[in-house]
């Protein structure tokens, strides 16, 4: 292989960082500039890339990026690798990797994408993501709030029953002045 170092041929063994064997002439050409390593002049012909001003460079189909598009996430040899099928964004490759999900198992739940939010969870307004409910409610409509429960632990003396009002739904330990339990035999109030 020859080498055009200050417009002198040199012969290398191997074309230097940044170049690639031209096999039409032989000589060591040029990568494109985002290229640290190529295959070929163009700019999708990166085998690594350059290391960009901020950021990690990614390496997606041959070139380099700022960053993976959608349904990729960066290995630690900063190649751009696809997500699991069932998410829209992930840090990783396993289905427990998920940031976002796709539309057919739209909510996530401790990184893995479900079809809804299990019992005891529920997800926050504008958020896909299953949260906890409040440790006073069984299940609820909006997580982490003890105003929002749906229904309550029978087995938990302290909160037991569900209190609607016009704006909340609590569990309570008894029921309220006026209020009688819809689990009281008949006759009771």
């Amino acid at each position: 292989r020859i080498d055009r170092l200050d417009n002198k041929l040199t012969c290398v063994l191997e074309c230097p960082a940044g170049q690639f064997l031209d096999s039409a002439t032989g000589v060591c050409a040029g990568c494109d500039e985002s290229c640290a390593r190529c295959s070929g002049a163009a700019a999708d012909d990166c085998i690594a890339c350059k290391a960009p001003a901020f950021g990690s460079p990614a390496l997606h189909s041959g070139r380099c990026l700022n960053e993976c598009p959608v349904g990729f996430y960066l290995d630690p040899s900063s190649t751009c690798q696809p997500c699991a099928e069932s998410c829209e964004s992930c840090s990783g490759p396993k289905t427990s990797d998920c940031l976002s999900c796709k539309a057919e198992l739209p909510f996530l739940l401790l990184g893995v994408c479900t079809a809804g939010c299990p019992p005891g969870t529920a997800t926050a307004e504008g958020s896909a993501s299953c949260e906890q409910c409040h440790a006073s409610c069984k299940t609820c409509s909006r997580p982490g709030s003890n105003t929002d429960c749906t229904s309550c632990d029978e087995t938990n003396p302290g909160k037991k029953f569900l209190l609607r009002t016009a704006d909340s739904a609590k569990c309570m330990p008894q029921c309220s002045k006026g209020y009688f339990s819809a689990l009281a035999p008949s006759g009771y109030q």
